[in-house]
């Protein structure tokens, strides 16, 4: 019922609807469903610190991956110098 006036107020006068909603709500109901939408703000904002974490490490992890690339790049271009120059020398 409360729905069916809702979309009659609504267009015209929103704070009127949302009254007549707000008032037929039970309690109980109204306090349990603000608690469920808290617990999942909360819910959320833990997730949000979680990933945040989690893209900071493997922001780390790749950086520490590019470091051990190119230390193996200029080894073994070091590596390549070397036969080069004994090739040469022979």
């Amino acid at each position: 019922m409360a729905l069916t006036e809702l979309s009659h107020i609504g267009k015209s006068n929103p704070i009127a609807s949302f009254m007549e909603v707000a008032s037929t709500l039970d309690e109980d109901l109204l306090i349990k469903c603000i608690t469920k939408m808290s617990e999942l703000n909360d819910s959320l904002k833990a997730s949000l610190e979680e990933d945040n974490l989690a893209e900071i490490e493997a922001e780390a992890n790749f950086n520490s991956l590019i470091f051990e690339i190119e230390s193996v790049v200029a080894s073994t271009q070091a590596a390549l110098d070397t036969a080069s120059n004994d090739l040469a020398n022979a």
